[in-house]
């Protein structure tokens, strides 16, 4: 079988690993495609580095790659001004990512077509697979900077509100000597709808800002595998499959924003069914139905509407799968970061 995946970030270079160790493909069979545009000194897009530590160790236990990839664990996250239980670490995505691509030759442009029995979407954008409907995109748009630890000092993950204006929060996630400092901002299609917090430029984005030793921005689809149908398709030009991972796959919390954990989760579900496109997608949408309820909540923020009870216990149960502990006391003050700035 002849594979080509376009985007070898996270999620393409993940399932790069995982067929090759599984045995389903030899790394002569599998076809790297990435332009790698991202202008970053690590090469990528990396938003925040902070995944659930338990999730990590067994995804590199799965993909049978050496080295300890935890840069810094946390057992509590900071949300204002509730402190509450976690297990989550920030961790070397970047060092991740290579480990899982070592020897592996990466084409440096994008995805032309041609002739592959199997096609695979982890561009995040779905640059191949396109979707069934044209049901409203809701965006996480982000800005982020690397700074020395000694220029903001910070004892453990935080999350706190914005300064002004919109669905989305801020974080600061240490990295030993150094801390990611970021925000997310939802909006739609066009940054027309983005809060004047992200056209004043905070000090510390200003470009001539000294004391930045890297930045990036991107952006992350709110979304979820019930809302990013077809997860696959068969082409009938070319008869081979196309198949959806990662964010282009809707393997997202539209909540925290995160995507590492969720594509290790789904890419799973994928390799338990390998070569049943069809159990793959109704079995994702079945696991994934919690981020079907977390893009529902957004959705609600976002058009300025009030959240239910069950919309709090919603986000109360999701918590656990990704390494926080809440109460409601909690979730509440995470939903006030949340909204905050949203009036």
């Amino acid at each position: 079988m002849r594979i080509a995946i376009a985007g070898c970030g996270f999620s393409g270079s993940y399932l790069a690993r995982r067929l090759i160790v599984e045995g389903i493909a030899k790394p002569d069979e599998i076809e790297l495609f990435d332009p790698m545009n991202h202008r970053t000194k690590c090469g990528i897009m990396p938003c925040g580095w902070g995944i659930c530590e338990s999730t990590l160790k067994k995804a590199a236990e799965l993909a049978q790659l050496d080295g300890d990839f935890v840069i810094e664990s946390f057992d509590k996250v900071k949300f204002g001004n509730v402190v509450a239980k976690a297990d989550l670490c920030c961790f070397a995505k970047p060092a991740f990512i290579n480990a899982c691509l070592e020897g592996l030759p990466i084409n440096r442009f994008k995805f032309p077509g041609g002739n592959f029995d199997l096609v695979v979407d982890a561009t995040a954008c779905r640059n191949v697979i396109r979707f069934s409907n044209a049901t409203e995109q809701l965006w996480i748009y982000t800005r982020q900077v690397r700074l020395k630890r000694k220029d903001m000092p910070v004892e453990r993950m935080e999350i706190v509100p914005l300064q002004q204006g919109g669905v989305g929060y801020v974080w600061k996630f240490p990295l030993k000597n150094e801390v990611h400092y970021g925000f997310g901002v939802v909006g739609g299609k066009t940054v027309d709808k983005l809060p004047s917090w992200w056209t004043s430029k905070p000090e510390w984005f200003l470009p001539n800002n000294k004391q930045r030793i890297c930045s990036c921005r991107g952006r992350i689809r709110a979304s979820s595998p019930r809302y990013s149908k077809p997860v696959w398709s068969r082409s009938d030009c070319c008869n081979h499959a196309t198949l959806a991972v990662g964010e282009s796959a809707g393997m997202i919390s539209s909540v925290t924003g995160g995507g590492c954990k969720e594509a290790i989760d789904g890419i799973e579900i994928l390799i338990r069914n390998w070569n049943d496109w069809s159990k793959y997608e109704k079995e994702l949408i079945k696991e994934f139905k919690w981020a079907d309820k977390e893009y529902e909540i957004v959705k609600k923020l976002y058009e300025g509407k009030k959240l239910s009870l069950k919309d709090y216990r919603t986000i109360q149960k999701n918590s656990k799968r990704v390494g926080f502990r809440l109460g409601i006391k909690e979730v509440v003050s995470l939903v006030k970061c949340i909204l905050a700035g949203n009036g």
